[in-house]
């Protein structure tokens, strides 16, 4: 088993509103198959800022709409500056995506990393 960067890079949220995270290099949705964990690093938020992470996928991949399927609600500075999904598996059309809901646009680097 081995453990590979999918996708990286750095998003400004708030545009657009919300940032779908694997259309920077590749499809959006992604249909490669396999085990996935979504890091972003969320040291930058400050009094007033809110965001949320998502993770969206399609049930059966034909012709189905990508739905959540997690998802995590961040406000405020926060204590722990590295926000971790649980491992999902995802295969029909997936996409992990940030909303920042209040305060003022944020940079925040992000990786995707797979278990091959």
């Amino acid at each position: 088993m081995a453990i590979t960067q999918h996708e990286s890079g750095t998003r400004t949220a708030g545009t657009p509103p919300e940032a779908g995270f694997t259309a920077l290099n590749t499809t959006n949705p992604d249909t490669t198959d396999g085990v996935y964990q979504f890091f972003v690093d969320v040291s930058a938020m400050a009094r007033g800022d809110a965001i949320e992470v998502q993770v969206l996928e399609k049930c059966t991949g034909s012709g189905d709409t990508a739905r959540v399927v997690f998802g995590s609600y961040m406000a405020n500075q926060m204590d722990e500056p590295m926000w971790v999904s649980p491992s999902i598996i995802l295969m029909h059309g997936w996409t992990f995506q940030l909303k920042q809901t209040a305060g003022t646009a944020r940079s925040f680097p992000w990786s995707i990393r797979k278990i091959a």
